[in-house]
């Protein structure tokens, strides 16, 4: 089977049970794979007897994934794209997917209120999620990120050019007001100027002077125009200085 330039699934069994591990099972927990490919992670995962919602995009695998679901009645499987799916009902995620979706991913699992992720990431991604970028100002926002281990080439099929981690990234709450608040706008839908009123207004001490605060604020109107979702790093990190200047 000829596997795509941007896959890589983990073959080491050491590895796999670790970043399985990772993913802190508990009663109740419903985990969430996403790119399963032939099986690999998901072979091990559902031998603790939790529920697994995996989707695979790649219908090639579709021979080994259903085959494995005969043997697990715990495991369903979804044949298609996961960030276009509604992940209601899990609470935790593993993922050995193509590198480039992962950004796309983490996004989609602050909305979805994901605790706890185990994932196989490229070096320059654990680069990011620790920076100054967008990506790295909400990963930061929403999750601990713990580096678990690196993980050799020759434990991934094909072998990847880059470095690879095991990482964990755990919800967390927010440590102060101006985190509270500014959590709440990012995960907000429709323009920025709504999504920042809205949240003011639910804090009771300023919730009648949500508009007025925003005008002091003074952001650009094309910036408050703009779908929250689109907003930049540059805009995070103002308005984070703004809201400090409530205290």
């Amino acid at each position: 089977m000829e596997i795509e330039k941007d896959q890589h699934f983990l073959i080491n069994m050491k590895a796999i049970k670790r970043m399985i591990s990772e993913l802190e099972v508990k009663e109740g927990d419903k985990i969430l794979e996403i790119g399963p490919g032939t099986g690999n992670i998901t072979h091990e995962l559902v031998k603790l007897g939790f529920p697994v919602l995996a989707f695979e995009l790649d219908l090639r695998f579709k021979p080994f994934l259903e085959e494995l679901k005969k043997e697990h009645p715990n495991l369903s499987i979804v044949f298609g794209n996961a960030l276009e799916h509604s992940w209601k009902g899990c609470n935790k995620l593993i993922g050995n997917i193509p590198f480039s979706a992962t950004e796309a991913l983490i996004q989609k699992s602050i909305r979805e209120r994901i605790s706890l992720l185990s994932l196989l990431v490229s070096d320059g991604l654990k680069k990011t999620l620790s920076g100054e970028n967008k990506l790295g100002l909400l990963s930061n926002l929403f999750f601990s990120m713990k580096t678990v281990q690196e993980v050799e080439p020759e434990s991934l099929s094909p072998e990847p050019k880059t470095g690879c981690w095991l990482i964990q990234l755990k919800r967390k709450e927010p440590k102060n007001k101006v985190e509270e608040i500014l959590r709440n706008v990012l995960t907000k839908n429709g323009n920025t100027r709504n999504a920042i009123i809205y949240s003011l207004m639910k804090d009771k001490k300023i919730k009648n002077k949500a508009r007025e605060i925003l005008e002091k604020m003074n952001f650009h109107k094309e910036t408050l125009d703009k779908p929250i979702k689109k907003a930049t790093p540059e805009f995070i990190i103002r308005l984070r200085i703004e809201l400090l200047k409530l205290k």
